[in-house]
């Protein structure tokens, strides 16, 4: 059970308490009162008006406190996690075969990696391309369309907890010259 709520818990208790007391004390200043005919006592506030205040104080702290322990909780468990929520990985490769033909929203690339994460790593990879990926070249977005067969890109994947790699961005770092 997290700690968090033993800290509301014991909050609520002293809440009850403080609101005993103090109508104690109020009844108390009251009874006196009414037998001092000099009213040279203070009037001190209601019980309600003071109850009321204690439970906006209490909700008041509740929430910071449930604020700072989830904020907590939340950076203690990405910290425990490794890789983190988000695994991210850069390939290295040249463009091999171009296929816009699969369908409207969607293309077909082929590439033959040279480094994956700055290490060498070669392997043929057949990617989907779809409309809304980012593609660019000299910081500007392009198409699909303007990528070419021998074109080296550096190609960025997205690894979620479940372990599914898919392709976030593709830059585009130097353009071959076709041969004919």
């Amino acid at each position: 059970m997290p700690v968090f709520i033993f800290v509301i818990l014991a909050l609520v208790i002293v809440l009850i308490i403080f609101c005993a007391v103090y109508y104690r004390i109020y009844k108390r200043n009251i009874n006196r009162a009414l037998e001092d005919t000099t009213n040279a006592r203070k009037p001190m506030p209601a019980p309600f008006h003071v109850a009321l205040g204690a439970v906006l104080t209490f909700l008041v702290l509740t929430i910071g406190i449930s604020f700072t322990a989830g904020i907590g909780i939340g950076y203690h468990a990405l910290d425990k996690d490794g890789k983190g929520q988000i695994d991210v990985n850069t390939v290295y490769a040249k463009i091999t075969d171009i296929d816009g033909n699969v369908s409207p929203a969607e293309s077909m690339m082929t590439v033959e990696t040279i480094e994956r994460n700055y290490e060498p790593y070669q392997e043929k990879l057949t990617l989907r391309l779809y409309e809304d990926l980012v593609i660019e070249r000299d910081n500007k977005t392009v198409s699909v369309s303007d990528l070419q067969a021998g074109d080296l890109v550096a190609i960025v994947f997205l690894t979620d907890l479940g372990g599914t790699e898919d392709v976030f961005k593709i830059e585009v770092l130097e353009q071959r010259q076709r041969i004919s």
